[in-house]
């Protein structure tokens, strides 16, 4: 049975639970993993994103630092060595005979996109991910929130493949060319797709549409901001077991600026960086990611008052937090230490092939992110020099973990190597 926290501890020392023996088993389960080598925890669970937020700030970066040590090289999460350099040499027939089995383990196919986006294989790319969605049950194996993820990505690149066939200013998102891609996937793309959206966003892409950003622009609403309840049909009777009661997203502003900036930068990171389209299209997805999960809240530090019952926010009001030196708050486009440690937590922790190498990419490309908002006026000077020195950690512990994760690709360790010592050897 359950101890409450404020019940008294029952080793009858008379002082509450929460003041005596529950600070021990916290301990104790804390140090426990350290102490027993034959756990049976499933590897998905090694560092799990629930407990990495209810520690402290120095606990996470230990968590961060021995998270990376546990992380499989290619061959334990489903691919082998061998397999990943035909896929580096662009093997078509191997490309496409993994993506006919893509139904089976679905997992396993990201991991094979991944690793064709991240050795550059813009056309192979599309071509497995035509094949996977059409030639077999793949996107029945799909839950709806990774189909909407899938069709996003592929739709980029399909649109960045024919973007190189099409001469220069006449992209159009109504061209036949284009509509007749999107039909690989959808039966009527000017029904079922957001072609406004997808066009913004691609011309943002091409460098064909130049916004003059202000920071004000990026005044994220967090999820809690954009909830919205709607009561259908209420009464007495529906309301304990929540029946009538929706909840809907308002759309924030904010977030469709943020997208069209990050095709911006993906734009950048091809024509000047000259990183690949699709290894860039990775680091952006994850930067997106991680700056919009700050910005819902879903990677800050959550106090005991937060947890307590379902009740917590009445309690809340009444809560006085101890007062902490005050901290320099991070620009709101700019990654800090704390949260991009959580963030990397999470996909590091994940038995994943295609988490590890999106936040792989972002990681390379972050200090090429900051000099892209240096160069919209977005950030200052000494922005950008502060995030670099807060990321200075992160960078070692990185570098450290690619000599072990890219061990079959030595010039992929080499250049983390040299990657490192350019930022901030």
């Amino acid at each position: 049975m359950k101890v409450s926290r404020n019940a008294p501890c029952q080793c009858g020392s008379g002082k509450k639970y929460k003041k005596c023996c529950l600070q021990q088993e916290k301990e104790q389960r804390r140090v426990q993993p350290e102490r027993n080598t034959t756990t049976t925890t499933p590897p998905e669970e090694t560092i799990p994103l629930q407990r990495m937020l209810k520690n402290s700030e120095q606990e996470l970066s230990t968590e961060f630092s021995t998270g990376l040590t546990l992380i499989p090289t290619p061959m334990s999460v489903g691919l082998t060595p061998d397999i990943v350099l035909r896929l580096q040499q662009g093997e078509r027939e191997l490309a496409l005979s993994l993506a006919e089995q893509a139904e089976s383990d679905p997992d396993e196919f990201l991991q094979v996109l991944s690793w064709l986006a991240y050795f550059g294989h813009l056309g192979l790319s599309v071509e497995a991910r035509r094949k996977a969605w059409a030639d077999t049950g793949y996107k029945d194996a799909l839950q709806s929130w990774q189909s909407e993820r899938f069709l996003e990505t592929t739709f980029t690149l399909e649109l960045l493949e024919y973007s190189q066939e099409c001469p220069e200013g006449e992209f159009s998102i109504n061209d036949a060319k284009v509509l007749n891609r999107l039909r690989n996937y959808v039966e009527e793309p000017e029904r079922e797709v957001d072609l406004e959206t997808l066009e913004t966003s691609f011309l943002h892409l091409l460098g064909q549409s130049h916004t003059p950003w202000q920071k004000k622009d990026f005044t994220f609403k967090n999820r809690r901001e954009r909830l919205s309840m709607i009561w259908d049909n209420y009464s007495d009777e529906n309301i304990d077991d929540g029946e009538g009661i929706g909840f809907q997203l308002a759309e924030d502003p904010a977030r469709k600026r943020w997208m069209a900036l990050t095709f911006e930068f993906l734009h950048d990171l091809h024509q000047i960086e000259n990183v690949s389209w699709t290894k860039a299209e990775l680091a952006r997805q994850c930067l997106e990611r991680y700056i919009l999960a700050r910005a819902d809240g879903n990677l800050k530090h959550r106090s005991d008052a937060e947890s307590l019952s379902p009740f917590s926010a009445q309690k809340m009001e009444n809560h006085k937090p101890k007062k902490n030196k005050k901290k320099i708050k991070p620009h709101k486009l700019c990654p800090d230490q704390t949260t991009l440690e959580r963030f990397l937590a999470d996909r590091f922790g994940r038995f994943s092939g295609f988490l590890h190498l999106r936040a792989f990419a972002m990681l390379e490309y972050l200090p090429a992110w900051l000099d892209f908002l240096l160069s919209k006026q977005l950030i200052e000077e000494h922005h950008r020099d502060r995030t670099m020195r807060d990321l200075s950690e992160i960078g070692r512990k990185t570098t450290q973990f690619a000599s072990t994760y890219f061990q079959p690709l030595p010039e992929i360790v080499e250049h983390f190597q040299e990657w490192y010592a350019k930022h901030w050897g």
